[in-house]
């Protein structure tokens, strides 16, 4: 059977380029498409290593510093290790997924499944990520003194409602009610 170069370069190019979008979604970056575009095509570099006999090693050491380079690329220093672990984690989610659709008979059936499954998964790992990631970064412990006892409880600061208290008119924290 006869695999085309092209063809490697254009899949490994998407999927990458879904990855650093998956990625700037999940963390709310604001970034130009063509910084991802940029990334997308350093990524699709690493096709020509199918060319190069490399150990597992080497290999890693490799792919390691493009990966590096993409989100440099893409985002910028900052916040790099953060951007580097959701491109990672978001890659390793993705990759799972795949092997579990491998079925090894058609490759043009493979391909069709990666494409039109891929979006789907990338779009549920950011809902996931994007929900979790908000309902814990307003998560805060709150200590409470009644009668010289101390309370420990769980508080989250309520962001949509914007809900005072009716006499002072202050804003108000939701608590746990679980003692710790």
């Amino acid at each position: 059977m006869k695999v085309y170069f092209e063809f490697i370069f254009v899949i490994n190019f998407l999927l990458d380029f879904m990855l650093l979008y998956g990625t700037k979604k999940v963390l709310k970056l604001n970034k130009k498409i063509y910084r991802l575009l940029f990334g997308s095509t350093i990524g699709s570099l690493t096709t020509f290593l199918l060319f190069i006999e490399l150990s597992n090693i080497e290999l890693l050491i490799l792919k390691t510093i493009i990966s590096s380079a993409i989100i440099l690329v893409s985002f910028g220093k900052d916040n790099y290790l953060k951007n580097l672990f959701y491109f990672y984690l978001i890659s390793i989610i993705l990759g799972g997924t795949i092997y579990l659709f491998d079925l090894n008979s058609n490759y043009y059936f493979n391909f069709l499944i990666l494409l039109t499954v891929s979006p789907i998964i990338i779009y549920l790992i950011v809902k996931e990520l994007i929900a979790y990631k908000n309902t814990y970064s307003n998560k805060y412990e709150v200590l409470i003194y009644i009668k010289n006892k101390k309370y420990s409880l769980e508080g989250f600061i309520d962001t949509g409602n914007r809900v005072e208290s009716l006499i002072k008119k202050e804003p108000v924290i939701l608590v746990n009610l679980k003692i710790r």
